[in-house]
């Protein structure tokens, strides 16, 4: 059974607005909302929690000769000055780039209804290109929207990172519909 469903697009306005109330803030976007039916509503959030689910999501992308076995940089963590400073730099990033996931979901949507939570975990290259992104959890729990969010993801930029190898980190995303 297919759905319809109209799209709304977010001002960049709005997206800036939201970035102002700071990075402790979840972030809610209103991204479709037919005039009669479901309404679609996607958080952003800075913190990982760990929910018990039998699912385990096998969607990655990493480039060809990667190793990604490098320390995780913990974005929570009171860090240098350097560090704060990439952090708030690459939660801007994420932020900026959310609405590249929305059609993933918009999608999905036309094939069944799924809401819930997806982790991603981020390696980032030196020079800020994304060398490797995965699902590391989902309540969504289906792999063709898991697949659409790192294809999606993969082509993101950061800024440079300052460091040698390989900065990894998570954020994750909430999808809802009402």
């Amino acid at each position: 059974m297919q759905k319809s469903h109209k799209l709304i697009a977010i001002g960049a306005l709005a997206l800036m607005g939201a970035m102002a109330l700071g990075t402790a803030a979840i972030l809610k976007f209103v991204v479709l909302q037919p005039s009669s039916g479901p309404k679609v509503s996607a958080m952003l959030s800075n913190s990982i929690a760990a929910i018990p689910n039998d699912y385990e999501p096998t969607s990655s992308w990493m480039e060809d000769g990667l190793n990604p076995d490098v320390a995780l940089l913990d974005l929570s963590d009171g860090q240098s000055d350097q560090w704060r400073d990439l952090d708030e730099e690459i939660r801007r990033e994420v932020h900026s780039r959310y609405n590249d996931l929305i059609p993933c979901y918009a999608k999905a949507l036309e094939q069944e209804d799924l809401a819930g939570r997806v982790d991603l975990r981020f390696g980032i290259a030196p020079d800020g290109h994304v060398a490797m992104v995965e699902v590391i959890h989902s309540e969504l729990e289906s792999k063709p929207t898991e697949d659409c969010l790192v294809e999606a993801a993969r082509h993101w930029t950061f800024p440079e990172t300052g460091r040698s190898n390989l900065t990894k980190f998570e954020s994750d995303f909430t999808f809802t519909y009402q």
